[in-house]
């Protein structure tokens, strides 16, 4: 409701600019994963934030170094998928004209409207080939972007591996040195597991699909706070 009537204020001499079509097709696209994205969104602050906060706050408790390792374990994590906010942002914006194209050819192929002219003209094996021209070129640039995600998440991850080996060492030294109880170490290292897969659900799931699409949301944020004289 808030696209259509966003929409209707528009002139229709904008629907001739090609950058006001894009626009609306990107606003179209955030708008069918608005709502996922401010699901996970809320998830990561009120589900995994407060776990994080309660078990970083018991390790600084005993060990400020442990809560200090801990926090290092999961920045490479949001610095991946700060830069995936920002190549998966690229993305969208170079997508948006391509798929506006294709789904253009598409009409032109089997819509109702298009679909007796196209035959009677004999056009059809010229869309089609506009049609994979544009299939290709949206599957280069999201190749691309996943290439580039994937390189950055395989360095991070070696980091993140070293971070939580440094933090099980530590975790021993400080039993041996006797810093913390035996019973503080168990209750550690039993959680350890579960809050390292905590934190690769987070990170690699919510964290990561949030990353990827949230772009896309705001680009229908951007389309609905807009004004005309912008």
């Amino acid at each position: 409701d808030l696209l259509f009537d966003k929409i209707k204020e528009i002139p229709l001499t904008a629907f001739e600019d090609t950058e006001q079509l894009e626009q609306i097709e990107k606003a179209v696209n955030g708008g069918r994963i608005l709502f996922w994205v401010s699901t996970t969104v809320l998830d990561i602050i009120f589900y995994y934030g407060t776990y994080f906060f309660i078990v970083g706050s018991y390790m600084i408790q005993l060990n400020p170094v442990l809560g200090f390792t801990l926090l290092l374990i999961f920045l490479p994590c949001i610095l991946s998928k700060s830069v995936n906010y920002l190549i998966f942002e690229k993305k969208e914006n170079l997508a948006a004209s391509e798929r506006r194209r294709m789904v253009r050819y598409e009409d032109f192929l089997t819509g109702l409207h298009f679909f007796k002219e196209t035959r009677l003209l004999g056009a059809g094996k010229y869309f089609q080939k506009l049609h994979i021209n544009s299939l290709k070129k949206l599957g280069k640039i999201e190749w691309q972007a996943q290439v580039s995600k994937g390189v950055i998440e395989l360095i991070l991850s070696i980091v993140t591996a070293v971070c939580y080996g440094l933090l099980l060492y530590l975790l021993f030294n400080s039993v041996l040195n006797h810093s913390i109880s035996l019973g503080a170490f168990a209750a550690i290292l039993g959680s350890l597991g579960r809050l390292y897969g905590n934190m690769n659900e987070i990170v690699s799931e919510r964290i990561g699909w949030a990353s990827e699409n949230v772009a896309s949301a705001g680009n229908f944020l951007n389309f609905i706070q807009k004004t005309e004289t912008e």
